[in-house]
């Protein structure tokens, strides 16, 4: 934890200094893991551990070796996002949790959780293809709306100043709609940034309401 780390104080110089160093990057929550995973945050895949400390070294030169620097960004529960690499939180968890969909125990509570997860997304799947049969009846057009994972721009691995500069944090809320497009329904996209707007419920509201005015 960050109390862990600021326990080496009296071996470590400033470690204030370190931990606000990490924090200027601005790590952010991926969406799609903010209910399940609230407390973790994500920096943009073109940075690194070693990028930072690097950065932080021909800043403030011997303050800290890089292991101290690690575990800072470690306590600070923070990991390296890359772009279109999603996984399921779930199924991720009851992967590595110690038992398999062959071995599953009725008393494991890991176990009992993955179980209504595969029921729901089972059911959101056929709610999904009734879906697709009523599209276009009676003038209703459906669509499935997904908020895509933050990204962090600009986005560029070459050029040092680039990098390590603040970032903008941008939203793509997409519009697919179930079955195939049509003429008379598109695929559509609301693309924003925090100096419009955030991802609060009004937020996405406000990019369906337009998506509806549209139509």
């Amino acid at each position: 934890m960050v109390e862990e780390v600021k326990s080496h104080a009296n071996k470590i110089k400033d470690s204030d200094l370190v931990i606000a160093h990490i924090k200027s990057f601005k790590p952010n929550i991926s969406h799609y893991r903010r209910s399940h995973a609230p407390q973790r945050l994500y920096l943009p895949s073109d940075l690194s551990v070693q990028k930072l400390y690097n950065y932080f070294n021909s800043k403030h030169p011997n303050t800290c070796p890089y292991e101290y620097y690690r575990k800072a960004i470690w306590s600070l529960n923070i990991s390296f996002v890359q772009l279109g690499h999603e996984e399921c939180e779930f199924c991720e968890h009851f992967k590595f949790h110690g038992h398999s969909e062959d071995t599953i125990q009725a008393d494991c509570e890991e176990c009992n959780i993955w179980i209504k997860h595969k029921e729901a997304a089972i059911n959101a799947r056929e709610e999904y293809d009734k879906d697709v049969k009523k599209q276009g009846e009676e003038d209703c057009f459906i669509y499935s709306v997904d908020l895509q994972k933050v990204i962090m721009l600009p986005r560029c691995d070459m050029f040092k100043n680039v990098i390590f500069i603040k970032r903008l944090t941008t939203y793509n809320e997409s519009f697919v709609p179930v079955g195939k497009s049509t003429s008379n329904i598109r695929t559509a996209a609301a693309i924003w940034h925090e100096a419009i707007s955030g991802r609060k419920k009004e937020d996405i509201d406000n990019q369906i309401s337009g998506l509806v005015n549209k139509q």
